[in-house]
């Protein structure tokens, strides 16, 4: 049974491994540093077992606990990280800012990928109620009650 579990991780390990690495390594624009915090993130990990192993979404959890392990280091060192957390940076896509990028980890935290979504279209995009209600095939009462109960959980996590 060992050995599944070894397995899985180490499919896990491949597949998000250089993602943590590059969002560390944009934070804090050092190789040696990010590849910490991307080890340690996955010796958390790992260290959780099946219940990281069975977390609905690994990929949020991995970005949220390197998001804590950053948030970790620079409370640790204060002044000696050149670029703080919060200074907004541009990702490589050029399509985002920091900010948004901890907004989105924070709600996949909490969130499935496609709830994340409707919020996004609506809160943050230009997408009506009445589209999003057509699009699923919902009454727009419902697509309201439906956002309302997805910001609520995002809003119960942050406070």
């Amino acid at each position: 049974m060992m050995g599944y579990m070894d397995d899985k991780f180490e499919e896990v390990y491949r597949t998000h491994f250089r993602d943590i690495y590059r969002y560390a390594y944009r934070v804090v624009e050092n190789k040696v540093v990010a590849e910490d915090i991307a080890q340690d993130v996955f010796c958390a990990a790992l260290h959780l077992g099946n219940e990281f192993l069975n977390h609905p979404n690994r990929e949020g959890w991995l970005m949220v606990a390197a998001k804590n392990k950053l948030s970790e280091m620079r409370r640790k060192m204060g002044c000696y990280i050149l670029l703080p957390l919060d200074e907004e940076l541009e990702l490589e896509t050029g399509e985002s800012d920091f900010r948004a990028v901890d907004l989105e980890l924070t709600a996949l935290s909490v969130l499935g990928r496609e709830e994340w979504r409707l919020v996004k279209e609506y809160y943050l995009g230009e997408t009506t109620i009445r589209e999003l209600a057509e699009e699923y095939g919902i009454t727009e009462n419902n697509m309201r009650v439906r956002l309302h109960r997805l910001k609520e959980k995002v809003r119960r996590t942050i406070h």
